[in-house]
């Protein structure tokens, strides 16, 4: 899934309707499938913690995190522009809120030397290795920066000790609505595909960019939006990826586009 904001006209319509309003006329259904992994473009915290002064600085309420757990997102990438909104007190609170909804969290880490390392989730013989990073500054040491040239050396150190996981890369970078990705992130992806990367997902330009096939590799360089209150078009749209993976392939792949505000009664 693409950036998952919930503040601002999101947060009215939660405090209005609850929290399953968001899910309503998805494609797919979230519970169905193992993992679901969203960009959580926010912090979690407490209101007591100050906000930090900038243009824009997104703030949830931690009771909604397990609303968005029962309805499957079970994993949120950290490594963006915003989970670091109400400063890094309010990053630490919004990892042990997320642990506490079952909500796992990758991409930041409460220790500043573990930013960098992947979540490894599995189904039996089947395992994934999910990398995020940011190449947008957020001001925080617990979130991930690695630009490409790290992370191409620290995926292909991976691979060469996990041949068989599938390592699937969380971006967040670009440029905010644009329609196609720059030529350096095209550079990037291949790099990074040829380092190990078997599917790599970006977010952060809030619309909805192509999807290349490199190799035997898939980029998608942009998801769009998930939730968010951009009610006007491209913004509006979101698209959904969903990966079959086993014995270490992705055996499918399908995608779906929906309009993001309209799921909300909008």
């Amino acid at each position: 899934m693409g950036d998952l904001m919930p503040d601002r006209g999101i947060r009215n319509e939660i405090e209005k309707k609850g929290t399953a309003v968001l899910f309503r006329g998805l494609p797919y259904a979230l519970e169905t499938v193992d993992f679901t992994v969203a960009n959580l473009e926010c912090a979690v915290c407490d209101s007591g913690i100050t906000k930090v002064d900038k243009r824009f600085a997104f703030r949830a309420t931690p009771k909604w995190l397990p609303g968005f757990r029962k309805h499957g997102v079970n994993i949120v990438s950290l490594a963006n522009n915003h989970s670091a909104d109400c400063g890094e007190d309010g990053l630490l609170q919004t990892l042990a809120f997320a642990k506490h909804s079952g909500i796992y969290t990758v991409g930041a880490n409460s220790d500043s030397t573990l930013v960098g390392t992947p979540l490894v989730i599995s189904r039996g013989k089947t395992r994934v290795a999910l990398f995020s990073s940011s190449f947008l500054k957020s001001g925080s040491k617990y979130i991930c920066h690695a630009l490409a040239k790290k992370l191409e050396k620290r995926i292909r150190n991976y691979k060469a000790n996990y041949p068989h996981t599938i390592v699937v890369l969380l971006l967040h970078w670009g440029i905010e609505g644009m329609a196609n990705p720059t030529s350096g992130q095209v550079q990037d992806a291949h790099l990074l595909v040829d380092a190990g990367v078997d599917v790599l997902v970006g977010t952060h330009p809030h619309v909805v960019q192509p999807i290349e096939r490199y190799k035997n590799s898939l980029i998608f360089y942009s998801l769009g939006n998930f939730i968010f209150d951009n009610s006007l078009p491209p913004r509006n749209k979101g698209m959904m990826a969903r990966l079959e993976i086993r014995q270490g392939q992705v055996v499918d792949m399908d995608t779906a586009t929906f309009n993001i505000y309209s799921r909300h009664g909008h």
